[in-house]
């Protein structure tokens, strides 16, 4: 199911369609019909962080950090938009799909660029996305995300090279590149979704599927701090309130109250970029949907949340998400960004978080 959910996300929010004239009509007939399912971040969503000092002055590891240690972000991340007209033309149709790729590329590029262990030399696709040199026209982090979304499109189109399919670039294969291909795993870094995690003593990398378990702020500073460059995926819902019966806490009266169902409306990835902790919204993102930087929280009790006047004066029963194979999500762990919560604003449920660090 992992596969299959993996490949919808790709699906949904990466081009790895077939780009031929006609596929392209189709697909984009299908934005417009299915806009929630693919819309990147509107340029106006939210309350973004418009100036952030990347000046702080005390380095520890990856993270550029003030005297405390507790307000730090990550150094040499490219803020980078999905649908950013500097692309490459012929991929730039592509774009609407793109918050997957690109995330994938602001974490490549600021993995390799604050690299400590990592070889002098090392191979494959790896070596050609940091073999570009950005130019007035294209700075470097643009060409290799025109670079990775011309790879999803190989891969799309089944093209072959070597004798091989080309498959989607990750940090798995990046991870086997700094090594002769090598990783301690009994899995194929070389192929996409093969592989949970990619570990060798230059690299490591992983997915992690989010179900049952919790991820909270502390968990992804915590990765920070540790030297990881750490994305994650979420699955957007528009909550609707209904009437239900619902049995009261403490009793075993049944009492008429409210109802909240979650509709799957979208998928989007994000990259976690700093944090300021102590914060109700800890965590500083950079979102590839528009490329803006916001704060955001992960929390998983949505009795924070205003649901609207039908939920504060009666019990209320929660159907949580439980649709994983339709490339949404099976949590109660959610990501919220400051300023929202509102009770017509989206819940962002997770889905997968994935780091990598050189």
């Amino acid at each position: 199911m992992k596969k299959i959910s993996s490949l919808i996300s790709a699906v949904l929010c990466a081009a790895i369609l077939v780009p031929t004239t006609f596929a392209q009509r189709k697909i984009e007939t299908a934005i417009r019909v299915r806009d929630l399912i693919v819309a990147p971040t509107a340029k106006d969503f939210g309350k973004q962080v418009k100036i952030i000092d990347f000046t702080r002055g005390y380095k520890k590891g990856i993270l550029d950090c003030d005297v405390t240690g507790d307000n730090c972000t990550v150094m040499n991340m490219p803020l980078l938009s999905q649908v950013d007209l500097r692309i490459d033309k012929d991929v730039q149709w592509m774009s609407p799909w793109g918050c997957y790729d690109t995330s994938i590329t602001t974490v490549i590029s600021t993995a390799l660029a604050n690299r400590k262990k990592s070889p002098l030399d090392f191979q494959g696709r790896t070596k050609i996305f940091d073999s570009f040199v950005g130019d007035a026209a294209q700075p470097k982090e643009i060409k290799q995300l025109s670079y990775v979304y011309r790879e999803g499109k190989k891969e799309g189109a089944g093209e072959k090279e070597n004798g091989k399919v080309v498959q989607h670039l990750y940090f798995h294969e990046v991870a086997a590149d700094m090594s002769n291909g090598l990783i301690i795993q009994k899995c194929n870094p070389y192929i996409y979704g093969n592989c949970e995690r990619a570990t060798n003593d230059f690299a490591d990398s992983f997915r992690h599927w989010i179900s049952t378990d919790t991820l909270t702020n502390e968990d992804i500073i915590g990765w920070m701090e540790k030297g990881y460059v750490v994305m994650i995926a979420y699955a957007r819902y528009k909550p609707t309130v209904g009437k239900t019966m619902v049995k009261n806490i403490g009793d075993f009266a049944i009492l008429p109250g409210s109802k909240i169902d979650f509709e799957f409306v979208g998928q989007h990835k994000v990259v976690f970029s700093g944090f300021r902790k102590g914060a109700e919204y800890p965590l500083l993102i950079n979102d590839v949907g528009n490329g803006k930087r916001y704060y955001v929280k992960l929390s998983n009790d949505l009795s924070q949340r205003d649901f609207g006047q039908a939920t504060r004066l009666r019990p209320v029963k929660i159907d949580y998400p439980n649709d994983s194979k339709k490339g949404g999500a099976n949590t109660k762990n959610y990501l919220e960004y400051e300023g929202e919560g509102k009770p017509d604003d989206n819940v962002n449920f997770l889905v997968h978080f994935d780091g990598l660090r050189l």
